[in-house]
């Protein structure tokens, strides 16, 4: 499941704001590493699903090689976060697999703001005419078969 930027993710007693890269605890920031950030956004993203060990890293360290103990280190920078004193509960290791936050988490999205579906939206549900101040497709690239090319004029 994808998490949309607007979110914010309510667990325990922190909230992780997606847009704004930000943790607070209880209302207060907390100070966290960018790469820790992005490993929680990762995991709380993804409650109750064990996250390989290789997504993870993908995730955190894009377009870098890094061996697994980076990995491991930020885990339990996150599990002293979380825990206090660093026996954490909510990061569960699944030994030469990955791990799993097991935490429940809720998603908070700002009033006025709907979110993003996750499943497309089928056809059939479209409106057949275009609503007031929208522009339809030309006829000509609106009826065309898949085979036609398009030509832009």
């Amino acid at each position: 499941m994808e998490t949309a930027s607007f979110e914010t993710l309510a667990f325990l007693d922190f909230e992780l704001t997606l847009a704004r890269r930000q943790l607070l605890r209880d209302g207060v920031p907390v100070a966290v590493g960018g790469r820790a950030l992005e490993l929680l956004a990762q995991l709380a993203g993804h409650p109750g699903q064990v996250l390989e060990n290789r997504v993870l890293m993908r995730a955190v360290w894009p377009r870098t090689v890094v061996e697994e103990v980076n990995l491991r280190v930020q885990i339990a920078a996150l599990r002293k976060l979380l825990g206090g004193d660093g026996h954490c509960p909510y990061i569960v290791n699944y030994a030469g697999r990955g791990y799993c936050f097991t935490a429940p988490v809720t998603r908070l999205v700002p009033p006025g703001l709907q979110p993003v579906p996750t499943q497309p939206v089928p056809l059939q549900s479209l409106p057949a005419q275009p609503a007031a101040g929208q522009t339809r497709l030309r006829p000509a690239a609106a009826d065309r078969r898949p085979d036609q090319p398009i030509i832009l004029a």
